[in-house]
């Protein structure tokens, strides 16, 4: 007899097929599945299996193949999606029934161990672990997973007394030659350790996750609709041509699935995994792929065009042998490579959509705050803020409640376009875009800086962790722990993840080399610091400007200091009247803070200075 959930009855008669069909639809149009064709396409299609009297016809193959849109030799050997989607559809289906779905009277559960579903009448029903007495299993092995090499972990007294951080600070600037980074040994000498976090930040590039998002539609073009409803750009990958030797030292199938599987961890757009004889789109970007032989070595060739134009927006080619992480399969490294590049806030895509005047207002919005936190001013502040308050009135979406949330923190840090209560508000705004996307990177990343600005700084990290296990091809992502770690005290750990970001990242936000230059002042490396001070050129950028300040009076040059200074009050005129306590709002370590602060006032900034 099938196990029944907690909360029916023996006596409850079954469904009806049109009852099943009636909550299928009303779970397709909850905010948990509206955003998620490929979750949708995956659900309908075991119910419909059920109810034709077919149970026995759902395998990982079948799903693969007619649901999520996987071509006739699908190997689930190197394609993990049946089990990735499973496990995001039964996560789903538990926030769907632990919120608005605990009212409906009928509850459609994909119990583990099996992907048939059942249908159970509910009266205040809860997660199901259960599987039915007779369940319908797949018989297909796990895939074989690539472990990262193991390092020694150093363990390492937590600083005393140390408060969190708010959030990130984001401005410009523009990249210069060449970059001072961190030395290697801070990454592979021993001495990342400290937190939990690092552990799963040092498999960046090295294992794929358990957990991906490939986005494949049951039904060509159903990504597409979706993504135009909701504004997202659209990018199709198209099918992959090789040949020669050179597809034999990588997996032309595995690469093309690892870049639409990492290109899927971002919120802000809808991939398109284009099939052989599928049509490409008729509007939207493509991304093509070519395995070939060049005269020294194989080279792996990347190309995104817009459509309708035909307009080749980027083009760039891969020397396998050649890879960022040596350690890593080429396969992964180069999709990481690509997926970084690509889809990242500061990147190829969204470099080009702010130049287009044609795009969706949910673009716009995202594309202002992006603007914002290169150039962070009260004017962009206000209009990011009324852009992403009126879009998420019309449309809430995971990205645009996270900007919300890291925008009301800076009404406290830089006192732009207060209102009350912007701590717990941001808060509030962070949780909402989590319960809109449970899977969303982008909204655990906004709630580990509103957690960090109240205090919660374990809580915080957890929060950040999980946004990084979703999307570890994000840099803006991985840099955002690293400056948690700076403003913990814990400097050479959150130095070396900065300095791994911006070597994957296009265009690096001056707040890296904010955190790169206090790493390294607070460790007497004074060169150092410099370096990463003249690396900040944005005028609108208030840390920057500390920044020089600092190194100035530490140089001894009276004149630049003053001048830095002259700059910074300009910026934001409270640092004369408290500078201490403006600095405080950055929720540094408290050593850090003072050391900051004294040195701002052996360049005259006092705290009773006039405004100049």
């Amino acid at each position: 007899m099938t196990k029944r959930l907690p909360g029916t009855a023996e006596t409850d008669p079954p469904p009806s097929a049109s009852e099943v069909r009636q909550a299928l639809a009303r779970i397709a149009e909850s905010e948990h599945f509206r955003n998620a064709p490929q979750l949708i396409a995956f659900l309908t299609f075991v119910v419909e299996k059920v109810l034709s009297g077919d149970g026995k016809g759902i395998k990982g193959y079948t799903i693969a193949t007619e649901a999520l849109g996987r071509p006739s030799d699908f190997d689930p050997q190197t394609d993990p999606i049946v089990r990735v989607e499973a496990g995001r559809l039964r996560k789903a289906l538990d926030a769907y029934y632990a919120n608005g779905g605990s009212r409906d009277p009928l509850r459609i559960a994909v119990p583990r161990g099996s992907y048939a579903p059942l249908f159970v009448r509910q009266s205040g029903a809860a997660p199901v672990e259960d599987e039915p007495a007779q369940p319908v299993r797949d018989s297909e092995p796990a895939p074989p997973q690539i472990r990262p090499p193991e390092e020694p972990v150093a363990a390492a007294p937590p600083p005393a007394a140390v408060e969190p951080a708010i959030g990130h600070d984001h401005s410009p600037p523009p990249r210069p030659a060449e970059r001072l980074r961190p030395p290697l040994p801070w990454i592979t000498g021993g001495v990342l350790a400290v937190v939990a976090v690092l552990a799963a930040l040092l498999a960046w590039g090295t294992a794929p996750r358990e957990r991906t998002t490939a986005s494949r539609s049951a039904r060509p073009g159903a990504i597409e609709m979706a993504a135009r409803a909701d504004g997202r750009p659209v990018v199709t990958v198209a099918p992959l041509a090789a040949g020669g030797p050179a597809s034999k030292l990588l997996s032309p199938k595995v690469l093309r699935g690892l870049v639409v599987d990492a290109l899927a961890r971002f919120d802000e757009i809808a991939v398109r995994d284009q099939g052989d004889g599928e049509p490409a789109l008729r509007e939207g970007y493509e991304l093509a792929l070519q395995v070939r032989d060049a005269e020294d070595g194989p080279r792996v060739s990347v190309r995104l065009t817009q459509r309708p134009t035909g307009r080749v927006v980027w083009v760039r080619d891969f020397d396998p042998n050649r890879r960022a992480d040596p350690l890593a399969p080429p396969e992964l490294d180069l999709a990481r490579q690509v997926a970084t590049t690509l889809g990242q806030p500061y990147g190829v895509l969204f470099a080009d959509l702010r130049q287009r005047p044609e795009t969706s207002a949910r673009v716009r919005c995202l594309v202002s705050a992006y603007d914002y936190w290169m150039n962070p001013t009260a004017a962009a502040h206000l209009n990011a803020r009324t852009c992403l308050e009126e879009e998420t009135a019309r449309a809430p979406a995971p990205s645009l409640e996270a900007g919300l949330a890291l925008l009301a923190l800076d009404e406290v840090r830089n006192g732009f376009n207060p209102r009350p209560e912007s701590l717990d508000r941001a808060l509030r705004t962070a949780r909402r875009a989590v319960e809109l996307g449970p899977e969303s990177p982008r909204a655990h990343q906004a709630l580990m800086a509103a957690l960090f600005a109240r205090g919660a700084v374990e809580e915080a990290l957890r929060a950040g962790r999980r946004a990084f296990d979703l999307n570890p091809y994000d840099s803006d992502i991985m840099a955002d722990l690293g400056a948690r770690q700076i403003q913990l005290g814990r400097y050479p750990e959150g130095a070396a993840l900065i300095g791994r970001a911006a070597e994957a990242n296009p265009t690096d936000p001056p707040w890296y080399d904010f955190f790169l230059f206090l790493a390294a002042y607070m460790q007497g490396d004074q060169a150092g610091a410099r370096a990463a001070a003249d690396r900040i050129v944005a005028e609108s950028y208030v840390l920057g400007h500390v920044a020089r300040a600092v190194v100035a009076v530490e140089a001894g040059e009276e004149d630049e200091a003053r001048q830095a200074v002259r700059r910074l009050l300009a910026v934001q005129p409270d640092y004369a009247r408290d500078p201490r306590g403006v600095l405080a709002r950055r929720r540094l370590a408290p050593e850090a803070t003072a050391r900051l602060a004294a040195a701002l006032a052996r360049a005259g900034l006092t705290g009773d200075a006039a405004a100049r």
